[in-house]
């Protein structure tokens, strides 16, 4: 008897959740909305968001930990500021896996309009998102 076999998807490697928490460190404040398959290289992509009250704080941390820039030194050249990371637990999975993590504004107008006055983000930061994902590169 001649069996025909189909191709089969490869069996997922990473899945989806909290990608966050499961291969970096994730700040206490940082709230995890969705995750999400993503198209072409990009495996899966985490959603999360800040609160106004946590903003500082969380990008304090960001800037601390995994040098990503504060918005002050990155709103002049591009929407968004964003890390690449190779953390070992995700190598394990795929060695041409790379964590990238990429802040998101919301309030542009604000943030600029603070800046140009000379305000001091710090204390006026407002809320900001933020996606994890898992790239094939």
């Amino acid at each position: 008897m001649l069996a025909i076999f189909q191709g089969c998807a490869p069996a997922e490697k990473v899945s989806c959740g909290d990608l966050f928490s499961e291969y970096a460190e994730k700040p206490a404040k940082l709230k995890y909305l969705e995750c999400d398959k993503g198209t072409g290289q990009t495996v899966l992509v985490a959603k999360y968001r800040v609160s106004d009250e946590a903003a500082s704080e969380v990008e304090q941390e960001l800037v601390k930990r995994y040098g990503l820039m504060k918005y002050s030194e990155y709103y002049h050249a591009m929407p968004f500021n964003e890390k690449s990371l190779r953390p070992e637990k995700l190598l394990e999975k795929d060695p041409d896996y790379w964590l990238i993590i990429e802040i998101y504004e919301i309030d542009y107008e604000t943030l600029e309009l603070e800046l140009h006055r000379g305000g001091d983000l710090s204390k006026k930061r407002v809320g900001f998102l933020v996606n994890v994902s898992i790239m094939l590169i």
